[in-house]
């Protein structure tokens, strides 16, 4: 049976995604054959609004990583998260470079390095900060992206000390 290259938006729907991710989420997660229920979420704002993790955290009792690099947002998401001891709140920036990125801030943690799902959303150098990271191997990964570039243009956001 061949399928339609967008099959999965069928199973869209939002508890606390913003398009549907909920629901295609959770059918990946059917589909894969093993599930160890740990999550990474960077650039998770408060934990809960928009988010990809919120969910599985939620109604799966998933265990998790939120790391926020904003600081009143950090402090909205320890609120949000201090009576939940399988979620590890983290006020960082990731970046891509080896003193900060991805590998370096998860390798403090009990995570192993094939843990279900990987959500990136920081509006920028998300491409460059998935680059980067190679210790750990998600199975299932949502980056983010603006929707504002048409789908036709290639684009990968650069960083200025890329060229320097």
């Amino acid at each position: 049976m061949n399928k339609s290259p967008t099959w999965l938006l069928d199973f869209k729907s939002d508890t606390y995604s913003q398009t549907g991710e909920d629901g295609i989420i959770k059918k990946i997660l059917e589909i894969i054959p093993q599930n160890d229920k740990w999550c990474v979420d960077f650039g998770a704002w408060d934990g809960l609004y928009l988010s990809n993790t919120r969910n599985l955290i939620e109604a799966k009792c998933y265990s998790a990583i939120l790391i926020e690099g904003n600081k009143i947002k950090f402090a909205e998401l320890q609120k949000n998260y201090a009576q939940n001891k399988n979620v590890i709140t983290i006020n960082r920036f990731v970046g891509f470079e080896n003193e900060n990125n991805l590998d370096q801030i998860l390798k403090m943690t009990p995570i192993q390095n094939d843990f279900d799902f990987l959500s990136i959303d920081i509006d920028g150098n998300d491409y460059h900060v998935w680059k980067a990271m190679s210790d750990y191997n998600p199975k299932i990964v949502c980056i983010e992206f603006n929707p504002t570039i048409p789908t036709e243009i290639e684009f990968i956001s650069v960083h200025l000390n890329s060229f320097l």
